[in-house]
């Protein structure tokens, strides 16, 4: 049980970008459940967040973070976590297509997952499809009413698609949901 708490607080953290206490964490739940996929998986997101965060010059990580999804895909190609990294790992590297295939292939997997919901929501606005984008985030937000991603997801569909007050109210209840956010 504390290994999945510790879990549950690292994802939050790197969800806040707070790489080095997200990381913390996650050498903590590692210590006491070991390298188990889903903890692999929560460190080579965090490899991808590093790049996001502008904390590497350098695109390093995301090959890191491509060669365990990939790892973990052919140790459990069921499983949601290798298909949404290498959809993480794709985005990051702009190549739009490859990141909504395997986005949509964790999706299909894991239709509940907030972090793969919230990288399909920015590749489909990236793609220019903002209406699609702003669906989904209202499907994560049905399935997942206190994910603060949801809102936020809304809220910048809304904003580049050209209605960025029709996102306002959504943004505004993210943020009370999670005041230490980064949009802050």
């Amino acid at each position: 049980v504390r290994a999945f708490e510790l879990f549950l607080q690292a994802r939050q953290e790197l969800r806040r970008y707070n790489v080095d206490r997200g990381m913390a964490l996650l050498r903590q739940a590692i210590g006491i459940e070991g390298a188990v996929p889903a903890l692999r998986a929560l460190r080579a997101q965090a490899l991808v967040t590093q790049v996001r965060a502008g904390m590497n010059r350098d695109l390093q990580p995301l090959d890191e973070a491509e060669a365990e999804a990939r790892a973990l895909i052919t140790l459990s190609p069921d499983a949601a976590f290798g298909h949404a990294i290498l959809g993480f790992v794709n985005y990051e590297r702009g190549n739009l297509r490859e990141s909504f295939r395997a986005l949509t292939a964790a999706m299909e997997r894991d239709p509940n997952d907030a972090d793969s919901h919230f990288y399909l929501g920015i590749t489909l606005i990236a793609a220019g499809q903002h209406e699609e984008a702003r669906r989904l985030s209202l499907r994560l937000s049905a399935s997942d009413p206190l994910s603060p991603i949801a809102g936020m997801l809304a809220g910048v569909a809304s904003w580049f698609g050209g209605r960025a007050a029709e996102g306002l109210a959504q943004m505004e209840q993210s943020l009370a949901l999670d005041p230490e956010s980064i949009i802050h």
